[in-house]
């Protein structure tokens, strides 16, 4: 509670102060601060059972930065984050503990509380000639999301990874080796059987208007005893096909097809408009197919689709307004229905789900 409480207390006073802290208390280490405060209201309404999952969810984010030098650098995130009503994990079994704290927390279930305060990503950075390279925790994203989005917070949310972004001619090139966190000492009897995997993806701009990209990753399960290893596909290999178009300076279109080497269930893809109406309001909408054999399984949280679930498909609507260039709002839809019903992985329902938020950046 003392560490929830300190992280908390901080991003306020980050958010109180604004550039002002900056700028008038002393800082002889040199660190650079930003992130956000988000208030979101959340609705999940399933069809079947019959159910309802609604709160409030506040997420603080603050982000510290240093540079060593002209090439090193390091790297250091704190979260904050409050679940109201039915979100909150004493009353939803179905949010994982092993994410919100330590093993020792999710052994005791001391993580069935309303309140999760942790430092999730850290690590240490370094450029050189065009590449960026970074090496700890971190958020993770493959291609555009549907086989791996890793956006989550909490101690044992992010995976470790080493990664690297540049060019090699003409191409952008991004190359990830990662293992996850979620397997802490104490936890399956102190064995650790975290899951692991490789990344390789290149992008390329054809246009001024398009680009398209590629990428290739192998992903091995840790834990052999689980329901997808037992079905003998614990280590797969994942190749995707993604691109984006820019009709005009408002309209624009994404999507991504993806694949993996299981035997069935294996394929995943989307498609969706963007239409920006002016500098204040944006549109989205998407329709997406994700079997559960098609993307990355995380222990914690299932399939890791961009998509709400994977053993879905659906459409996905949002609706952007920005209030001021560090004050936003954006409501979202989704309404998926779920593919097979003796799935490994993913959704086991239909659900309509809505969110509204609103969102300061400092």
């Amino acid at each position: 509670m003392k560490k929830a409480l300190a992280v908390v207390l901080v991003v306020s006073f980050m958010l109180l102060t604004g550039t002002a802290f900056a700028a008038d208390i002393p800082n002889p280490l040199d660190l650079k601060f930003d992130g956000s405060l988000t208030l979101q209201y959340r609705n999940d309404s399933v069809k079947f059972p019959t159910s309802s999952y609604n709160g409030l969810k506040t997420l603080g984010v603050m982000n510290v930065t240093k540079s060593i030098g002209d090439q090193f650098g390091i790297y250091a995130r704190a979260t904050y984050e409050n679940l109201g009503g039915s979100l909150n994990p004493k009353s939803n079994s179905s949010i994982s503990g092993a994410a919100y704290g330590s093993p020792a927390d999710y052994a005791n279930a001391k993580y069935n509380s309303r309140y999760n305060g942790t430092i999730d990503a850290f690590g240490l950075t370094f450029n050189d000639g065009g590449w960026n390279w970074k090496l700890g925790s971190q958020a993770l994203t493959i291609g555009q999301g549907m086989i791996y989005d890793n956006g989550f917070i909490g101690s044992h949310a992010l995976p470790y990874a080493i990664s690297g972004t540049g060019k090699v001619g003409v191409v952008d090139t991004t190359v990830i080796i990662a293992k996850t966190n979620y397997q802490g000492a104490g936890m399956n009897g102190g064995t650790l059987l975290n899951d692991k995997f490789d990344v390789l993806q290149f992008g390329y701009d054809v246009s001024p208007k398009a680009n398209i990209g590629a990428f290739y990753t192998h992903w091995a399960a840790g834990d052999t005893n689980g329901a997808r290893a037992a079905m003998g596909s614990g280590s797969e290999s994942f190749y995707g096909i993604n691109t984006v178009y820019k009709f005009d300076g408002k309209l624009s279109f994404n999507g991504e097809a993806t694949k993996s080497s299981a035997n069935t269930n294996n394929k995943a893809y989307i498609g969706g408009l963007t239409y920006a109406f002016d500098n204040v309001d944006k549109v989205s909408a998407s329709y997406y197919r994700s079997e559960d054999l098609s993307n990355i399984n995380d222990q914690n949280f299932g399939g890791m689709t961009t998509a709400p679930n994977a053993n879905t498909k659906g459409y996905i609507f949002s609706w952007g307004h920005k209030f001021s260039s560090d004050l936003n709002l954006r409501l979202g839809y989704d309404s998926y229905t779920h593919i097979n019903a003796a799935a490994v992985t993913g959704a086991t329902n239909d659900r309509n789900r809505t969110t509204l938020g609103v969102t300061y950046v400092f």
